[in-house]
């Protein structure tokens, strides 16, 4: 029964078609059917008295005339339903009352048309057409009634008076339903609006907080940028002016040891240089991408790598790691960085490295421990900040960049890096990562549990 409502509701009722025509549509259809019912119930009677077979094109007629609104929305023609609605069926109505007389009570579709001539149109001329038509139809059936006799008269029931009052009845009760439909769905919309203008002043704030704090780290990279490339540009100079100084004079001998100065000074610059870009785009809002990394293999990687390229005696302990969803790219640099800042900073013969990992409520837990000299607790914080180098570039040769790009990249994968160490007891480094489906979770837990046994 409800799937025959929503057909009848929605019978002509076009994808392309825009709201306004489409709830037009769904209401006609509701009206039209409403009227059926109505002539069908009221002929039914007048059949049953009439005296000549000739009075069956009467209900046969009427039926026909008001069944063509479903007939037009049927071929979207819903504009031309709504005027035929309005001007058609109020002339044919017109009709009927003059050849029923006023016992009929059909005149009481005279209070309906005006509320669907305000609900189907929204302009000025509109109005004026059809409620002139209406008032012309009305005072013309007050004309003929007053002075002719109602041919079909001596047919009209009481109860057929009553079966149009209740149908005008329901029509307009159609029409108050549609109205509070509409109404409520327009405050849902509005309410869903406000929602969602709410939820984008939130990401507005959020968003102008975040182009604060930017803007804030910003100013202070350009200070500390220029500030920390000025020494190297200092040493350049000072001993470019010393070599044209010790030419002019003649003084050759120590040439080699000055320009060798200025090479160091230019490798220094060129490492600033290259480590500021690089994190001058790890501040890029675009959405990174993720894939199935084996951390295994890239710990394999950089320990080739650092065996090639080191003369130290370098023991990386590793085993059981996962294999997890997130950007290579990162992923290498985060624990290339690690690595080579624990055999960097660490003066024993045997650099000795432990890479651990546990899942941690859902989530990734890497731990990075060596053998080097170790933080104090006081600087835990600033070993994280850009150009905050601890130690001369004489002791540890360095840009005082690494670990600031390692934290940048581990919060832009979402995840978080802490640091436990003390002065001569070496450094452990916790990366948490969001967690993800891993390759095999089940043995890798396994075999966590077999290495921590």
């Amino acid at each position: 029964m409800r799937t025959l409502h929503y057909r009848i509701k929605h019978f002509g009722v076009h994808a392309g078609q825009s709201p306004s025509d489409q709830r037009s549509t769904i209401l006609l259809n509701e009206i039209t059917v409403v009227l059926l019912l109505i002539q069908s119930l009221v002929y039914f009677d007048f059949l049953l008295g009439a005296q000549s077979i000739i009075y069956l094109w009467v209900p046969i007629v009427t039926q026909l005339a008001t069944c063509l609104p479903l007939v037009l929305n049927y071929f979207n023609k819903t504009s031309a339903a709504k005027w035929y609605f309005n001007i058609g069926l109020s002339i044919f109505m017109t009709l009927l009352v003059i050849s029923h007389g006023w016992e009929l009570r059909a005149d009481y579709a005279y209070l309906v048309f005006p509320i669907t001539i305000v609900i189907f149109f929204d302009k000025v001329w509109e109005y004026l057409v059809q409620f002139g038509v209406l008032i012309g139809l009305y005072l013309f059936a007050h004309h003929c009634i007053n002075n002719y006799e109602p041919i079909l008269s001596h047919i009209v029931l009481p109860q057929h008076g009553i079966i149009i009052y209740v149908g005008m009845l329901s029509s307009a009760a159609l029409i108050v339903g549609r109205f509070k439909n509409e109404s409520f769905n327009y405050q849902q919309k509005i309410s869903n609006n406000l929602e969602e203008l709410q939820n984008k002043q939130i990401k507005i704030e959020e968003q102008n907080k975040a182009l604060e704090v930017a803007n804030t780290e910003l100013e202070r990279f350009a200070y500390i940028s220029s500030h920390n490339l000025k020494t190297p540009i200092r040493t350049i100079k000072s001993f470019s002016d010393l070599i044209e100084r010790k030419i002019k004079k003649g003084q050759t001998e120590e040439l080699g040891e000055y320009i060798s100065f200025v090479k160091q000074g230019a490798e220094q610059m060129h490492l600033l240089v290259t480590d500021i870009l690089e994190f001058s785009q790890l501040n890029e809002t675009e959405k990174i991408s993720t894939e199935e990394v084996d951390i295994l293999d890239v710990i394999r990687f950089i320990y080739v790598l650092i065996k090639d390229n080191s003369d130290r005696n370098v023991e990386i302990e590793f085993a059981n790691l996962p294999s997890i969803y997130t950007n290579r790219s990162f992923i290498n640099s985060i624990f290339q960085n690690l690595i080579e800042n624990a055999v960097k900073y660490n003066d024993n013969d045997t650099v000795c490295i432990k890479i651990k990992y546990e899942l941690k409520d859902g989530h990734h837990l890497f731990s990075v421990k060596d053998n080097g000299i170790g933080i104090a607790p006081e600087f835990h914080e600033k070993v994280f900040r850009m150009f905050e180098r601890l130690h001369n570039n004489q002791s540890y040769k360095g840009t005082g960049i690494g670990l600031a790009m390692t934290k940048k990249m581990v919060e832009r994968l979402g995840g978080e890096i802490s640091l436990s160490s003390s002065p001569g007891t070496g450094s452990t480094f916790y990366v948490l990562l969001p967690g993800a489906v891993l390759s095999d979770e089940e043995d890798v837990e396994e075999s966590i549990q077999e290495m921590y046994d």
